[in-house]
């Protein structure tokens, strides 16, 4: 009997969707290409005008520091971004994100995700 698969898994997908080469780049003349080393903290819980970051190549980790612990809430692998949701709100950071493995991620800074976004249709 084959096993039934996690609903979680099938809709990753849709949560986290991954752009693809073509769509990294056209967007990559708005941004700043960045190596990171694992364990380089990018956002820190708290932080404000949070940058918009697409995985090249690599892990980033979202984790939800508490009581001197932190919750594993989402592995993102290349291809997926991060930090749209603090990015179009305004709002400051609720969970640290940090490089779950060397890479290299692009860099879009809040102004270069709006021009992107009135620019490139």
């Amino acid at each position: 009997m084959a096993a039934l698969p996690d609903p979680y898994e099938q809709r990753r997908e849709q949560m986290f969707p991954r752009l693809t080469p073509s769509q990294i780049e056209r967007i990559a003349r708005h941004g700043t290409r960045r190596r990171v080393k694992k364990g380089d903290i990018l956002v820190e819980q708290g932080d404000h005008a949070i940058p918009f970051y697409v995985i090249i190549e690599g892990t980033i980790q979202i984790v939800r520091p508490h009581d001197g612990t932190e919750d594993l809430i989402i592995m993102h692998d290349p291809g997926q971004f991060t930090g749209e949701t603090s990015l179009l709100a305004g709002r400051r950071s609720l969970v640290r994100m940090r490089a779950g493995s060397d890479g290299e991620v692009l860099v879009l800074e809040p102004e270069a995700v709006r021009t992107l976004v009135q620019t490139d249709a």
